[in-house]
């Protein structure tokens, strides 16, 4: 794993996750992890990406299989809306 450059060394003899590797682990683990508010930045970021990923598959799916699917669409922009929403708050 230090090869591959996940974990260092540090200089106690322990070992530590690297930031590819917090990565790493994240992407694994991460239906493990608790309240999405300690997720850290670059999480956050990836979770975006992974949406923005899957909206550009389901905007390559036909109409006619997004019908059954549009109750949860729709939750889901009411949800994205809220989250936005938020942003303004103080």
């Amino acid at each position: 794993m230090v090869d591959e450059n996940l974990v260092k060394k540090i200089e106690d003899g322990r070992y530590e996750l690297t930031k590819k590797g917090q990565e790493k682990s994240y992407k694994i683990f991460r239906h493990l992890h608790g309240n999405p508010s300690n997720l850290d930045i670059s999480a956050i970021e990836n979770t975006l990406k992974e949406m923005d990923s899957n909206i550009a598959h389901l905007e390559n799916v036909k109409k006619e299989k997004l019908f059954t699917h549009e109750e949860l669409i729709e939750n889901l922009i009411i949800r994205l809306k809220l989250i936005k929403e938020s942003l303004n708050e103080e």
